[in-house]
C-alpha cells in the first residue's frame, strides 16, 4: 500500500516532484501482487496512444490487461474502479492491440475468446457481449475491414 502512495505522489507531484518513469515503477510493484488501484493507475498510463512521459512507453496490450483485471475484481468495495476500468477499456477499444487483449465487452480475459467474423480483430468472450458491444463495435470494425482490404489489395504487391 505505500508503494502504491508513493505511486500516487510521484504521479500526481504531491510532495516531490512530478515523475511519471517512478510512479509507474511503483504502481508495477504493487499491480504484481494483485493490487487493483495500481493495476488501474499503470494499466491507464500504458493505455494510452501517447505517452505520459517520453520514459514511460505506451503498451496498449499490457494496458488493457492490466485493466481487464480491475473489472474482473470481485467485491463492493472495487465497483467505482471496476467502472472505470471497463469505461477506459471501451474508450481505447478502436485500438487494435487492446481489443485483441481482452473482451470488448465485459474486459475479461480468457484464454478462449471468439474473434469477430468481420475484422478478425476484436475479441468477445460471449454472445451476450457481442450483441450488447455491436453498435459501438461496428464503426470500428468497417474502419478495419477497409485497412485489411486496402493493405490485401493486389495493387499494392505490384508497386512493391
Amino acid at each position: 500500500m505505500a508503494q502504491h502512495n508513493l505511486g500516487l505522489c510521484h504521479a500526481g507531484g504531491e510532495g516531490l516532484l512530478q515523475n511519471f518513469s517512478e510512479a509507474a515503477r511503483y504502481y508495477r510493484l504493487v499491480a504484481d501482487q494483485g493490487f487493483p488501484s495500481s493495476q488501474f493507475h499503470l494499466g491507464e498510463m500504458l493505455i494510452r496512444a501517447t505517452p505520459v512521459d517520453e520514459r514511460v512507453p505506451t503498451d496498449p496490450r499490457a494496458g488493457a490487461k492490466l485493466l481487464s483485471r480491475v473489472v474482473q475484481c470481485e467485491g463492493a468495495e472495487h465497483e467505482p474502479l471496476r467502472l472505470k476500468a471497463l469505461e477506459l477499456l471501451r474508450k481505447h477499444a478502436d485500438q487494435g492491440e487492446v481489443v485483441a487483449a481482452c473482451c470488448i465487452g465485459c474486459g475479461a480475459h480468457h484464454r478462449r475468446m471468439t474473434k469477430c467474423s468481420k475484422c478478425h480483430t476484436a475479441r468477445f468472450c460471449s454472445s451476450e457481449c457481442i450483441k450488447r458491444m455491436w453498435p459501438t463495435h461496428k464503426q470500428s470494425c468497417q474502419r478495419w475491414q477497409a485497412e485489411q482490404a486496402a493493405t490485401d489489395s493486389p495493387s499494392n504487391y505490384l508497386n512493391e
